[in-house]
């Protein structure tokens, strides 16, 4: 009897096996969200967007870079954003370049982190004329303004 029952639970565990299993899928869980591949797409958040770091890659046009502070504006397409780099990056004002990081509540919303590859050299987008009370305000923030103004004193 003993040698009869190993072949029978032999043979019914493997067809369970090649039968499958009624049991249903365990449910998936979600993965990190995808970047956000536009500067716009992400100058857009607000800040509490901001604050669940959603990963970024998008390309821009450096318009100002601090090696001091490893920070750089970037503009595209009439959108300018803050990114703190992880590393200094050696661009110059004009280089296209390739940024990933992660968002942040700000100010405005900014990016970290961020790692910079140089794309290629280009030329600054036109600079937006701007007035006193452009520049106290977000709209133009990050972007390239062009500024008429008396000097009354320089020290």
């Amino acid at each position: 009897m003993k040698n009869f029952l190993i072949p029978v639970l032999i043979a019914f565990g493997c067809a369970s096996i090649a039968g499958g299993s009624n049991l249903a899928p365990l449910p998936s869980m979600p993965g990190p969200p995808a970047p956000l591949t536009t500067l716009r797409a992400a100058a857009a958040l607000t800040n509490t967007q901001a604050s669940e770091h959603l990963p970024v890659s998008f390309e821009a046009t450096v318009i100002y870079h601090s090696r001091r502070h490893k920070t750089i504006d970037v503009q595209d397409d009439g959108t300018a954003i803050y990114v703190e780099l992880a590393n200094d990056a050696n661009v110059v004002p004009g280089d296209r370049v390739l940024v990933h990081g992660i968002t942040q509540p700000s100010f405005l919303p900014s990016i970290i982190g961020a790692s910079v590859t140089l794309i290629g050299h280009g030329a600054l987008p036109a600079p937006v004329p701007a007035t006193f009370d452009d520049l106290v305000r977000t709209t133009l923030n990050c972007r390239l303004v062009k500024v008429r103004g008396i000097i009354r004193t320089l020290d």
